[in-house]
């Protein structure tokens, strides 16, 4: 099998990603292993008992996840892994299932990136990729097998050539909706995008309560970004007033976080939530380096 470098995302308790890199310990492809942890130097990292496991990029803020991500490929670009498997820290997937997934990209040319099918800690069946129609992205959660738009980024395995065809994640979301916008870009270059039916990836998911005002924001503004840049400004327009229709409707909760994504996405402003949004939720971004930012269209 070719090398593959893993790379795995931390936030939050470095115990996570330690289960992560035991899940899938012993995989023959895997060469190197690192840890990108968000809270920039690098330093060796350790299991329970001692034993050197690879290695920790520490960037020194939260960087999100598309910022945690690009720290990840651009380390991966600079070695000689013709595949680059990314995790996020809740993920679990056993050594067989990424060697199905290799085995899937090396038998596949045209792809450029695959996923496992996620499923939840229960056993339960969350996603084999998902579908993209008219600015709205929902993942597949059928037991029949097709053809998806894009792969989450849970959990991704991506060829060099890829990566070094298309570029690296749009770091201007943070977090929420890089996976969409990576897959698309994929396949408007002519890559395909798969889901590996031999593959299975464990994650837990945070619960609706716990992830606040934050990801309501970034959910909504980063929808439209996305719609803007993959189809142009009349699809945010419409998508917009249809949120806006829904609240008076009432057909969907107020929120102010959510009207303020929508406002947001109109001005171009990027990077983490507004500081007064993060209070409560579990994205938590350092204040001082990332402040608001925005952006003129190329």
């Amino acid at each position: 099998m070719p090398p593959v470098d893993a790379y795995i995302l931390s936030y939050g308790n470095p115990s996570n990603a330690l289960r992560c890199q035991r899940s899938f310990a012993g995989a023959a492809s895997i060469g190197l292993t690192t840890i990108i942890h968000n809270p920039t130097a690098i330093h060796p990292m350790f299991d329970e008992e001692g034993e050197a496991v690879g290695e920790v990029i520490e960037t020194g803020h939260n960087l999100g996840y598309s910022g945690g991500m690009n720290t990840a490929l651009r380390h991966a670009l600079r070695g000689s892994a013709s595949f680059f498997l990314l995790l996020t820290h809740d993920v679990q997937i056993s050594p067989a299932s990424v060697a199905a997934l290799v085995r899937f990209l090396e038998e596949r040319p045209e792809v450029g990136m695959a996923g496992p099918i996620l499923e939840e800690s229960d056993g339960t069946l969350y996603s084999r990729g998902g579908v993209y129609r008219d600015g709205i992205a929902a993942h597949i959660r059928s037991e029949v097998p097709g053809d998806p738009d894009w792969i989450d980024g849970a959990a991704l395995l991506i060829r060099r050539a890829c990566i070094e065809d298309i570029g690296l994640f749009d770091d201007r979301l943070f977090m929420y909706w890089e996976d969409v916008d990576l897959s698309l870009r994929a396949r408007r270059a002519g890559w395909s995008i798969g889901c590996c039916d031999s593959s299975f990836a464990f994650q837990d998911h945070a619960s609706p309560e716990s992830r606040g005002k934050a990801y309501d924001y970034l959910m909504r503004r980063n929808q439209l970004m996305i719609a803007r840049k993959h189809a142009g400004f009349r699809l945010v327009t419409q998508l917009a007033l249809r949120n806006i229709g829904r609240i008076v409707l009432r057909r969907a909760t107020f929120s102010n976080a959510t009207l303020l994504g929508d406002w947001h996405a109109f001005r171009t402003r990027v990077g983490p939530p507004p500081t007064r949004l993060q209070h409560g939720s579990d994205i938590e971004a350092d204040r001082e380096r990332h402040r608001e930012m925005t952006f003129r269209r190329p």
